[in-house]
This record gives C-alpha cells, sequence and structure tokens, in this order.
C-alpha cells in the first residue's frame, strides 16, 4: 500500500512542475545579457587600471598634464560604452512569475481580480548581480518612450519582455497582447483581410443580381 502512495506522489510531482513553469517567464537571452554586461564591467575595470600603467611603461617621458589628458579621454569612452549598455540593456527581465493575486490560477473569467495579481521580475544591476522588483498588474502601462527595449511600464520603470516566449498562460492572464505589436499588427492584417473578403463577397452578390 505504501509503495502505492509513492508512485502515486512521484505522479503528481510532474504536474505540479509542469503548472509552475507554464506560469514563469524564462527570458532566453538571460545568461547572453548576463554575460555581456560581466565583460562590460571587467573591461571597464581593465582600462581604469591600465591605462596609467601602460603610460607609464610604454612613455615615461610624456608630461603629466598629457598622461592624465589621455587616461581622461580613453577611461571616459569606457565609462560612456558601460552606461550606455546598462541603459540599453536595464528593462531587460530575465524572469517574470505572478507571486500573489486575488482570482487564483490563469482560468475563468478573472474580471478585476487580474489588477490585483502582483508580479515579480528578475532584472540585472549595473554589475550584473540579480534584483528583483514587483508591482501589480494594475499599475502596467504603455511605455510613453522611444527606447528600445522596453515593452511597458510599472510605477515608472521600465519592462522588456520576449513577447514569443511567455508562456500562453501568462500571456492571457496578465493581458499582455494591449502590449505586443507584432500580435496587434497581425490582428488588423486578419481584420483587414476579413473585410476584403466581405466586400469581393458582396460584389459576387450585386453581379449574380444582375
Amino acid at each position: 500500500m505504501a509503495a502505492t502512495e509513492e508512485k502515486d506522489d512521484d505522479d503528481e510531482r510532474p504536474s505540479t512542475a509542469s503548472s509552475s513553469s507554464s506560469s514563469t517567464y524564462e527570458a532566453h537571452l538571460a545568461e547572453t545579457v548576463r554575460n555581456v554586461k560581466m565583460l562590460s564591467m571587467a573591461s571597464l575595470a581593465a582600462t581604469l587600471c591600465g591605462t596609467p600603467l601602460l603610460l607609464e611603461l610604454a612613455s615615461p617621458d610624456l608630461a603629466s598634464g598629457a598622461k592624465l589628458t589621455i587616461c581622461a579621454v580613453v577611461d571616459g569612452f569606457g565609462v560612456f560604452t558601460t552606461a550606455l549598455l546598462q541603459w540599453f540593456v536595464s528593462p531587460y527581465v530575465l524572469r517574470m512569475r505572478v507571486t500573489d493575486g486575488g482570482g487564483g490560477g490563469g482560468g475563468g473569467d478573472r474580471g478585476d481580480d487580474r489588477g490585483d495579481d502582483v508580479i515579480a521580475v528578475d532584472k540585472l544591476t549595473l554589475l550584473g548581480f540579480t534584483f528583483t522588483e514587483t508591482f501589480r498588474a494594475s499599475d502596467m502601462r504603455e511605455a510613453d518612450t522611444m527606447r528600445p527595449l522596453v515593452t511597458w511600464q510599472a510605477n515608472g520603470k521600465l519592462h522588456y519582455v520576449e513577447m514569443a516566449n511567455v508562456p500562453k498562460a501568462l500571456y492571457d492572464r496578465l493581458d499582455l497582447e494591449r502590449f505586443d505589436a507584432q500580435a496587434a499588427a497581425e490582428k488588423h492584417s486578419r481584420s483587414e483581410a476579413e473585410r476584403r473578403r466581405r466586400a469581393g463577397d458582396r460584389d459576387d452578390d450585386d453581379d449574380d443580381d444582375d
């Protein structure tokens, strides 16, 4: 009897894991983005430390003012490129999940309960460490910005997800179609095709009447 109960428990585990994975978004490029940020920080550290040393070894007779100018230019460029990378990828969401919600799971008519969902997203700091931000689904708005890699904003913070990789259950639960430009374009294309088809049918009916 104990063996049967243990087998039943084993049978239930895959469904639990499947349910968890279907409601959690994982960015496909998460490790790539992290590695690029780490490489950028390592390059900046090497630039800040190595430029004065190389100048001293290569041109020991160079005037101090010239050395400082060269260091400032090279180090400034390194800081600028690192800051630009951080600005570019700071909205990138590595992981997203619903941590709490008034409507429970993803099925059924949620109505106003959708706004009660508390969403947690993992992102990267300047140094490449992971931190978590939380916000309610009702706080999600279209981002009023021309910045790249932005899907929506919440409480003044920008967020970007790869829409094609969001699990359908999570996509529908958070109504992400309102932020999905590709889905909107496809929907518009289908509606235009349907409109042209109906216009063609009406023309055929008019020809038949004549």
